[in-house]
């Protein structure tokens, strides 16, 4: 979400294995659809991107200001049971047109 705007929709999500118990959370990796709304933050999901698959060490720094920015936006999380995740979340928007996120 955006705001009250659905930028992308993640669909036929399973949980992306294997995963370690060292991890608390699971990542999870799904089919994405992205709206037209999507275009307002795509740069930001693209540089998040990159700084992930860097062969080079990960810029925390760089990364966390990038999600800073994307939830100054209002990015969210919308769950199945009508909840919002508002932060502390993470979402991998592929070319591919899939997605890894966890919350």
């Amino acid at each position: 979400m955006l705001g009250d705007r659905v930028i992308a929709r993640l669909e036929d999500i399973e949980a992306d294995v294997p995963w370690s118990r060292a991890w608390r959370v699971p990542w999870f990796v799904g089919r994405v659809t992205t709206t037209e709304a999507f275009g307002e933050v795509e740069p930001l999901f693209r540089r998040e991107l990159a700084l992930t698959e860097s062969p080079e060490p990960i810029d925390v720094e760089a990364w966390q200001e990038t999600w800073e920015q994307l939830w100054q936006c209002g990015v969210s999380l919308l769950l199945p049971d009508g909840s919002r995740v508002e932060r502390d979340f993470v979402v991998h928007v592929y070319e591919d047109g899939t997605a890894r996120f966890r919350y």
